[in-house]
């Protein structure tokens, strides 16, 4: 076989659009909230903006395996929010908090009604590389969808920083 043409690749877990094709800057435009879009999935979003809630698109069968990210870019980052569209879509994963010299501290959602993380800019992270004596990792959240039904329908993963001062505390709540 000297050649391969392919019109279409649908293999499970790999199947569009679970890779990033693109990526988008959330900026301090005043409106403080944005919902995404399920065509919005295979995003890196760059968030740019010191408060924001940030919504999931409602999830269905079509969205799962949905991909979308947030790398968080603001040196202030004093209230970021990702949640889902509902109270009735909860998240598992993970939350990794990260202080300089300290050892990392590990978060997990309760499993039946967490639903969004909140970055404080301090004690669940959202500390920028460089901003008070902070020379760890940027800040970011992965959000994937496993469910197009009520419960448990986001696998998130969360990589935070706190200053040195800080003392870590989960990033996972109820809305």
């Amino acid at each position: 076989m000297n050649e391969l043409i392919l019109n279409k690749l649908d293999v499970a877990s790999l199947r569009a659009p679970a890779f990033y094709t693109k990526s988008e800057v959330i900026t301090d435009d005043g409106d403080a909230a944005r919902t995404l879009l399920a065509s919005e999935a295979g995003t890196v979003f760059l968030v740019d903006d010191a408060a924001i809630v940030i919504t999931l698109p409602e999830v269905s069968s079509g969205l799962v395996g949905a991909k979308y990210k947030f790398l968080v870019t603001d040196k202030e980052a004093t209230g970021i929010v990702i949640q889902s569209e509902g109270n009735t879509h909860w998240f598992a994963g993970y939350a990794v908090g990260l202080v300089s010299g300290a050892a990392p501290e590990h978060f997990v959602p309760d499993g039946n009604s967490n639903s969004k993380v909140t970055l404080n800019g301090g004690t669940t992270g959202g500390n920028l590389t460089g901003e008070t004596g902070n020379t760890l990792p940027h800040n970011y959240i992965e959000c994937t969808c496993i469910s197009g039904n009520a419960g448990s329908a986001w696998f998130v993963e969360v990589y935070s920083s706190s200053a040195v001062s800080e003392t870590q505390a989960t990033p996972f709540a109820d809305q």
